[in-house]
């Protein structure tokens, strides 16, 4: 009677593990960005929090076109999506054009997508007057702000953004393939 006892729990026991294996193995397999058609490889390998796939916002938003920079002492990315007209290299106010312009802070859960006809109006006003101090307020009233349902982080050394949120700011669809682990 023991013997049957302890076969049966012991086949009990294998049998979970069975199932729990291939779970834990494709929970630990890499995450593959396809951007463009094309398979784009990252130095930190994207992850996922609260369902959200999070990915280096340098990879995602410069293999979409746009033009990264990180502020460290703020801790603040601004990505700028702009046209740039090398037919207009003589005037210097019509070669960039923003198309969009974002701001988002580590920790945060929202990115703050501000007006790309202010930001082009900005830019204009430098180049012919030279650098000024623009307001918060200004700032702020020509700005919407986008939620975020999981904060931007640090991983590695890398700012990690959800990819949805980015890519469908700067104009791309997104999909998630369960079955290949590919965005």
């Amino acid at each position: 009677m023991k013997t049957t006892k302890r076969f049966t729990l012991l086949l009990v026991l294998i049998l979970i593990l069975v199932t729990i294996i291939p779970v834990a193995a494709q929970t630990n397999q890499d995450i593959k960005l396809w951007i463009n058609g094309k398979y784009v490889e990252t130095d930190v390998a994207p992850i996922i929090e609260n369902d959200r796939t999070l990915v280096p916002v340098r990879v995602i938003s410069e293999s979409l076109g746009a033009i990264v920079e990180w502020d460290a002492e703020e801790q603040l990315v601004s990505i700028m999506d702009v046209d740039i007209d090398l037919n207009n290299l003589d005037d210097e106010l019509n070669i960039l054009k923003f198309k969009n312009f974002f701001i988002l802070a580590i920790g945060e859960t929202e990115l703050i997508k501000v007006n790309a006809d202010y930001m082009q109006k900005l830019l204009t006003d430098e180049l012919k007057e030279g650098i000024h101090e623009v307001s918060d307020e200004d700032v702020e009233k020509n700005s919407t702000i986008v939620p975020m349902d999981t904060a931007a982080k640090i991983v590695d050394g890398r700012t990690m953004v959800p990819i949805r949120v980015i890519a469908e700011q700067l104009g791309v669809k997104v999909d998630w393939d369960a079955d290949n682990r590919t965005v």
